[in-house]
């Protein structure tokens, strides 16, 4: 008995040991789980705070994305990228949710937005001799005139691909093109303009012989258009010898078109559908062949034409004044074997840029006097093969010079090399730009390359080319036009137009109150962007984006 009251009392003890076991077991696992769920809820807290912020950030420099797309789009291509230029400033920083962010850009240029990005605007053949853009005032005439080697001339609207004529001149042309407005007495009312004269005289200089109806060894033939037909009048301008440099219109006397020929004569005649009269002619010195220009200026009731004319080791900037064409100034040059002239502007003071076979650039001023005198000279080392080109750019005056050499040389007024860009294949025609300072060549390569200085840097770079086109003889010619930007060029195959209808732009955002350089820890949305196409100027097709977040 004693026995089974020890055991019965062991027990006891037993029940209460495992009931205490029980409870701290509890107690602890309790404890566990209340640190379990207090940790789970401080680690959602601060994840939800985080992705707080981050989809913050993200609205806030997405947004600043958007507002930069938006004035993409509503932002004229012809007027170039935001930042680019005063005119066109970068959007304002944009405040959302407590935060700013700034949008700069990586890269942004013009162009192409579908393929083929060129097309054919002839029929087949040679094109060795520049076009001409000229835009005439008062007739709503915008043009692109362009001859090939067997003697096909084209007029195109510019920015039109479809010819609105061409004639076959039976002959070869020998010089680039030009038309003008024809200053002959017109009914009231032409065309519906208002009483304004639309015909259009086209000036193109040839060889004699052949069926071409001139007679002479040289001729400048006039195509005359009542607009909106086809040339329909044909006369003559006799030449001593082949005219190679582009003629040019009178100011003072608008119905006097003026014209050079390698055999040193000057040349004036009328210009109208009505007549080709020669009115005055007069000898260079020492009967020096005249190689480029003539350019005219206004003096009140005269005109003041400038020739450079080239005769072995000698070079000379001539200046004379008509009625009578009487020699008034002359300008050695520097260099021998002038190849083409630039002009800053149509009136004076105007500077001048002339380019030499072997590589050398001079500037000319011509003051209110009509006096020229040189300002700069520099030789460039590589040889030249056309006239320089003048850009009125957002950065300043600058002068492109195209190089042999495969190089295209972007100078100062002072003729500093201010950029350049070494393409390697031969470059034989005049470069070209756009109003905002985007570059434009053809080259031997067969392609037209587009070229943009970035900022602080002197060496260019390619940003899109466009062909192949086979060989490029006939110098770009950069304008606005109803798609955006049009370049024309010619070259052994053909002549051909670039659209340039829509922008490539790549673009950063961050948290900042300025442009930023988007560096660092800094919270920023990347885009790579085209923004436009032919007939959609708002289209926008994201190519690739990319946000980062610390």
């Amino acid at each position: 008995m004693n026995r089974l009251r020890r055991l019965h009392a062991d027990r006891k003890r037993a029940q209460r040991g495992s009931v205490l076991s029980g409870v701290l077991i509890m107690t602890a696992f309790i404890a566990i789980i209340a640190g379990a769920m207090m940790t789970e809820l401080s680690t959602n807290f601060l994840l939800s705070r985080v992705l707080v912020n981050r989809v913050g950030n993200q609205a806030t420099v997405k947004s600043a994305i958007e507002l930069a797309l938006d004035q993409l789009q509503n932002t004229p291509l012809a007027n170039g990228c935001p930042g680019a230029v005063p005119a066109t400033p970068l959007p304002a920083p944009v405040t959302l949710n407590g935060r700013t962010a700034a949008v700069s850009y990586l890269s942004c240029w013009p162009t192409v937005s579908e393929s083929p990005a060129f097309a054919s605007v002839a029929n087949p053949g040679s094109f060795t001799i520049d076009g001409f853009h000229s835009v005439i005032p008062g007739t709503g005439q915008d043009l692109y005139v362009v001859g090939d080697s067997s003697g096909t001339i084209y007029s195109y609207q510019f920015g039109e691909s479809n010819a609105t004529w061409s004639v076959d001149l039976q002959t070869t042309i020998t010089g680039p093109p030009m038309a003008m407005q024809d200053a002959a007495a017109s009914p009231p009312d032409v065309g519906g303009l208002g009483g304004v004269n639309a015909d259009i005289s086209y000036l193109v200089p040839i060889a004699g012989g052949g069926g071409s109806g001139c007679t002479a060894t040289a001729c400048v033939e006039l195509l005359g258009e009542d607009v909106p037909k086809s040339p329909d009048v044909f006369c003559y301008m006799a030449a001593n010898a082949p005219v190679t440099s582009r003629p040019a219109a009178g100011v003072a006397f608008p119905r006097i078109a003026y014209f050079g020929d390698r055999g040193g004569t000057l040349h004036a005649n009328t210009a109208t559908e009505f007549s080709c009269a020669p009115q005055a002619v007069v000898t260079t010195p020492g009967g020096a062949a005249i190689v480029a220009g003539p350019i005219v200026f206004p003096n009140g009731s005269q005109d003041e034409v400038f020739i450079v004319t080239s005769a072995g080791s000698t070079s000379q900037l001539l200046g004379y004044t008509y009625p009578s064409l009487t020699l008034k100034d002359t300008l050695s040059l520097p260099f021998p074997s002038p190849v083409g002239i630039a002009i800053e502007k149509n009136g004076v003071p105007a500077r001048v840029a002339i380019t030499f076979a072997g590589g050398g650039v001079a500037v000319a001023n011509i003051n209110t006097n009509y006096d020229a005198s040189l300002l700069a000279t520099v030789q460039l080392g590589a040889g030249i093969a056309d006239a320089p080109y003048w850009c009125s750019c957002p950065a300043g005056p600058q002068i492109g010079v195209a190089g042999l050499n495969g190089t295209l040389y972007v100078l100062a007024t002072n003729l500093n090399v201010i950029a350049s860009y070494a393409g390697g294949s031969p470059i034989r025609t005049t470069p070209g730009s756009d109003a905002v300072g985007e570059w434009f060549f053809g080259a031997d390569d067969g392609y037209l390359h587009e070229l943009q200085q970035p900022a602080g840097q002197s060496a260019m770079v390619q940003v899109a080319q466009y062909g192949g086109f086979g060989t490029v003889g006939s110098s770009v010619q950069v304008a606005g036009c109803p798609t955006g930007i049009c370049i024309y060029l010619g070259s052994s195959s053909n002549a051909y137009l670039v659209p340039l209808d829509a922008r490539e732009a790549t673009l950063t955002a961050c948290l900042s109150n300025s442009p930023p350089a988007c560096s660092g820890d800094n919270p920023r949305l990347w885009a790579q962007v085209g923004v436009g196409e032919a007939g959609s100027p708002n289209a926008v097709h994201v190519q690739g984006w990319s946000y980062y977040s610390p």
